[in-house]
């Protein structure tokens, strides 16, 4: 399968060109705000807001407000997903939630509206 492209939807100026990453390893008690990228590999309960792109390999409990959105390796059920451009559910991969956004690619499975 080709590799997506995540497009930049929220105007460059605004967000910051950093990576964070909440590892395997490390639970996450409260919301995540960041005006850069983010990738969770381990468990945030609480909401994300990211100017940037989120990718999620680990679990959310929570509402994922970003520019862009990829689930891989991951079966989430966060609260809602509110993404301001595309969102990618990988083959290997399940989300269960109310997702509004301009675009969506599913190669996995998606529950809600």
């Amino acid at each position: 399968m080709a590799e997506e492209k995540m497009v930049v939807n929220t105007p460059v100026e605004e967000i910051v060109n950093e990576m964070g990453l909440i590892g395997k390893q490390t639970k996450v008690d409260g919301n995540i705000k960041t005006k850069g990228h983010l990738t969770v590999e381990g468990i945030v309960t609480g909401d994300i807001y990211a100017k940037g792109n989120v990718i999620i390999r680990g679990m959310v409990k929570g509402t994922i407000t970003c520019n862009n959105l990829m689930v891989e390796a991951a079966k989430i059920n966060p609260v809602k997903v509110a993404a301001q451009g595309t969102v990618v559910v990988k083959d290997d991969s399940a989300i269960a939630c109310d997702i509004s956004c301009k675009d969506i690619t599913v190669a996995g499975k998606v529950e809600g509206a």
